[in-house]
């Protein structure tokens, strides 16, 4: 698209936007929190250059972030409109949310590794002065380095507020509320990691049974015989693209030395790390700070730049997902209940 001139939907084709993130939120609260913005009766939608506010935003805002926008401004994923003050405070709250790092939600071997890039001195002195939550994480970041055992008693009140403040830099903060988070999102976030481990490994295991690759028991566990059926049976209807997907997948993962438990974890993964592709890109690192840092990191890079969307799609994806949860929701391993029915409308 080219941004020096106005985008009309009826020339150009449309291409699927993302569901609105925090940013869009944010943009639409700034407008509606500004004294001097004017039009707030009428919807904003693609296709009415004579809204003040396209007028006034047309001509800098990509197409598919203005499809987001337009999104949250008529309502569609906000609700009503609040006031101008109202604005002004749910853009305050969001500030607050997104600079303050809460560590109770950071799995601690994200500090380790946060720590361990510090200078010997602010180590010793967040492993001395410290929240009591960190301190051992602190400890444990300095052994076997040259780090000093302790921080020297006589530094200055103001240099260990600065350290204290400034040593989780690299992590990233976000509201706790979940109920427009995507399930993928809240896989990561709310199971436990045992939980989240069944999922993946479910997810792979539907994906095996897709492309007709799970191995067949002498003595299957009667437990595998049902899940089989069960996704076998609720997967009839659907295209055949999703096994065309599934058999790409097992059959990339072929030279694998991995035992089958692992393999099925990895399948589910990739399929997490599909979904995760279009992701808010902040929100999926608040995300990924809840595992430890190997899984996240994996994941993170398994995280595709470009999909095939002939053969791949986040739809068959997110089926599977949806089909593993389940499933294990039956089966009483995961507490939680399926999240797509609970992920209700973001306030704006």
């Amino acid at each position: 698209m080219d941004p020096t001139r106005p985008y009309h939907p009826e020339t150009e084709p449309e291409a699927p936007a993302p569901a609105p993130v925090d940013a869009d939120r944010a943009l639409v609260l700034s407008c509606l929190a500004w004294p001097e913005w004017t039009s707030r009766e009428a919807s904003l939608s693609i296709g009415e250059p004579s809204h003040d506010f396209v007028l006034k935003l047309w001509n800098w805002i990509e197409a598919s972030w203005l499809r987001r926008v337009s999104a949250v401004w008529t309502g569609e994923s906000a609700g009503e409109l609040p006031d101008r003050q109202t604005a002004l405070e749910r853009l305050r709250a969001m500030h607050v949310a997104a600079s303050r790092l809460d560590l109770d939600r950071v799995h601690p071997s994200w500090l380790v590794r946060a720590l361990r890039e510090e200078t010997p001195a602010v180590a010793a002195i967040a492993a001395r002065h410290g929240p009591d939550a960190t301190r051992a994480v602190a400890r444990r970041a300095l052994a076997g380095s040259a780090a000093p055992a302790a921080a020297p008693s006589a530094v200055r009140a103001e240099v260990v507020a600065w350290v204290l403040s400034l040593w989780t830099e690299r992590l990233v903060g976000g509201r706790s509320e979940t109920a427009a988070d995507p399930p993928e999102i809240v896989a990561i976030t709310q199971l436990s990691r045992m939980e989240a481990l069944r999922l993946f490994r479910l997810w792979g295991f539907a994906k095996l049974v897709l492309a007709g690759a799970h191995p067949q028991r002498k003595r299957p566990r009667p437990r595998e015989i049902e899940r089989r059926k069960w996704i076998e049976a609720e997967t009839a209807r659907e295209p055949g693209s999703i096994r065309a997907m599934a058999q790409a997948d097992v059959q990339a993962q072929a030279k694998s030395t991995a035992l089958l438990p692992r393999k099925m974890a990895l399948l589910g993964v990739l399929g997490l790390a599909r979904l995760c592709k279009d992701s808010d890109p902040f929100r999926l690192r608040w995300a990924l700070q809840h595992l430890p840092y190997p899984i996240a990191k994996h994941i993170r890079s398994t995280i595709p730049k470009k999909v095939d969307r002939k053969l791949y799609h986040e739809a068959h994806e997110a089926l599977l997902l949806k089909l593993a949860w389940r499933r294990l929701n039956l089966e009483h391993r995961i507490k939680r209940p399926w999240p797509g029915s609970e992920v209700g409308q973001a306030q704006v």
